[in-house]
């Protein structure tokens, strides 16, 4: 059993009834064979016509099984295609099949042409779906490729921060020489607060998120972005850590390129997936 839309329906409807048209037309043609060579009986011409029906069918099933499961996400989104085939489809089936009749030609060439009219039509519509296919699978790639450069640029930038944040605390232990008691302890307690920053690993369920999260922590820090994120990881495990990356990626960088500029006391991000 499957749920499929009238549309697809329609559609379906039309490849199956195409193929009749092909085993009908094949029928023919084997007829004629059969005659003309002087083997024709009712017998043997059911008996190859059956065979003939059982390659045709091993023939559509692998032919179009796995491009009807590939191209299932393509449906509900190119519906001008499906229509465009079925148009086409009924043109052809109601006109075109008609005035070919009326045309005078032999029954021979007559069939073959139907044959390959039929098979073209049914074809043409899984090409072109390979061709949108293909040009969406290069574009994922291509975002792909922008993402990971962008990524790099950030941890590169990270790294950066770090190293800063590392030259600053050789000052800072050089000063508390000269503090008294209570500066002394408020500075190390500061920086035993910057510290747990950085040693901080996020640790969310699933571990892709939790390099992302551990990175955008650090950024927001640099940036002086109070960031807090309530996340059930597991719940994300499904997902590829590119799609991941590619999607709560791109919508914290958006999140922090939004407040970066505001007023520090409004740079406020949270992140909640429960």
């Amino acid at each position: 059993c499957f749920r499929i839309n009238i549309l697809q329906a329609f559609f379906f409807q039309s490849v199956a009834y195409l193929f009749e048209h092909i085993f009908s037309n094949m029928k023919s043609l084997l007829s004629a064979a059969l005659k003309e060579i002087n083997i024709y009986t009712t017998v043997t011409y059911n008996i190859l016509a059956i065979i003939l029906m059982v390659l045709l069918m091993v023939v559509i099933w692998f032919a179009l099984s796995k491009r009807v499961s590939k191209y299932n996400n393509l449906f509900a989104d190119y519906k001008l295609i499906f229509i465009t085939f079925i148009i086409v489809n009924l043109i052809y089936t109601i006109v075109i099949s008609d005035l070919l009749r009326m045309g005078g030609y032999s029954l021979t060439i007559l069939n073959c042409f139907r044959i390959v009219i039929c098979a073209a039509l049914v074809a043409l519509p899984f090409l072109v779906f390979k061709i949108i296919n293909d040009r969406l699978e290069k574009q994922a790639l291509e975002s792909i490729l922008v993402q990971s450069a962008k990524q790099h640029e950030m941890s590169k930038e990270n790294i950066e921060a770090i190293n800063m944040r590392c030259h600053d605390l050789k000052h800072q232990i050089s000063a508390l020489k000269s503090m008294n008691d209570a500066e002394r302890n408020e500075v190390i307690s500061q920086l035993e607060k910057e510290i747990m920053l950085y040693d901080s690993v996020a640790k969310t369920g699933n571990s892709g998120l939790d390099v992302l999260m551990t990175e955008k922590s650090l950024l927001c820090y640099r940036y002086g972005i109070d960031f807090t994120y309530f996340v059930k990881g597991e719940l994300l495990n499904f997902m590829d850590i590119v799609d991941i990356y590619t999607l709560l990626g791109n919508a914290l960088d958006n999140a922090i390129e939004a407040v970066h500029d505001i007023d520090k006391s409004k740079r406020i991000i949270t992140l909640k997936i429960s």
